[in-house]
């Protein structure tokens, strides 16, 4: 029996057509699915959802007329289910991945490092849309196919500790929860550089549940460990700093006014988390209503202190003014980010 038959369906079957896809957009691009999966992996990367809809939307039509042993095949529809995920479309993807399973086994074979990937993906869909026991038996079934391939020392088999510790996290499983976060924390610094922002990850998500159990003093040290792993990335993201006299918001005579806002995006790390709050940075507005020498001064982790310091250099405003005249200016913007 394939592993989908036990998930019972709460919707009517999404049609996929892909005949609906922009023929033009499809007609400029060379027909062969290397081209379109490298074109919509770059659309994805770059945020443009829909092109990278279409992209994949050709690929699996390519991929249509190969055998299910041909991996490109499942390979073109868990790219679609990705795209449908990060524009927030959390139904499409579901049948997308029941068409993938047929393939995915017959390509690389139910114990191989390839097949393991796919259920913990699936088992990462289901864990966002919160249906946690269809997630937990895609997580395990993926570790127990990982540990055997790979080992019990190796990233993807630690993946699925981490997963499965934030699962049983969300279902009040504090106990557990504690043990799969250190038993993957031991493996994630044992077999990756110091630096690696997967360790960052499981600290943050460890010092969540630690928090939650009053253990305090060890959740601020490991929160205070990832900041340190994280901060060459942030300053990366902030660029170079500008020199210039940039006057507190408290003595201008009018505020900047925000005129182009772009929204920073949540993390899956966050999301499956269910992580909240706001990040506060501090920013210099110049006289020309450009952000500038942006700092974060009250992180949340999980990868929002970085989105939210994308996001936010791509403001706009008008400058503040003082005396008739445009300034600079010190502030602090507190960027929320809220589960619905």
């Amino acid at each position: 029996m394939r592993i989908f038959a036990a998930v019972k369906t709460q919707r009517l079957a999404l049609i996929l057509c892909w005949s609906v896809i922009a023929v033009d957009a499809l007609n400029a691009q060379p027909a062969d699915w290397e081209t379109l999966v490298r074109e919509g992996d770059a659309a994805l990367a770059s945020s443009d959802y829909g092109k990278a809809a279409e992209l994949f939307g050709g690929a699996v039509e390519f991929g249509s007329t190969l055998p299910d042993s041909d991996p490109r095949k499942a390979q073109a529809l868990m790219r679609l289910a990705r795209a449908h995920r990060a524009e927030g479309d959390l139904a499409r993807p579901e049948d997308l991945y029941r068409q993938a399973e047929r393939p995915a086994e017959a390509a690389w074979g139910r114990e191989s490092a390839e097949y393991g990937s796919f259920l913990n993906e699936v088992g990462r869909y289901y864990h966002r849309r919160r249906k946690v026991e269809i997630a937990e038996r895609f997580y395990l079934d993926g570790f127990g196919v990982r540990v055997r391939v790979l080992g019990k020392d190796h990233p993807d088999v630690a993946e699925s500790i981490v997963n499965l510790a934030v699962l049983y996290e969300n279902q009040s499983r504090d106990q557990k929860a504690e043990t799969y976060y250190r038993t993957a924390l031991e493996i994630r610094e044992r077999v990756l550089d110091a630096t690696d922002l997967r360790i960052a990850a499981t600290k943050e998500h460890f010092a969540r549940l630690l928090h939650g159990m009053q253990q305090h003093e060890e959740a601020s040290r490991l929160e205070q460990e990832a900041r340190e792993v994280r901060a060459p990335l942030l300053t990366q993201i902030a660029g170079d700093r500008v020199e210039m006299q940039a006057i507190p918001i408290s003595e201008v005579n009018r505020q900047p006014e925000l005129v182009e806002r772009t929204e920073p995006e949540y993390t899956e790390e966050a999301f499956i988390g269910r992580t909240q709050g706001s990040v506060g940075i501090h920013v210099e507005i110049d006289a020309e209503g450009i952000p500038r020498n942006l700092q974060v001064v009250r992180p949340l982790g999980l990868g929002l202190d970085e989105q939210a310091l994308t996001a936010l250099k791509r403001w706009r405003f008008r400058p503040a003014r003082k005396d008739g005249s445009a300034v600079a200016c010190r502030v602090i913007y507190e960027i929320n980010f809220s589960l619905l």
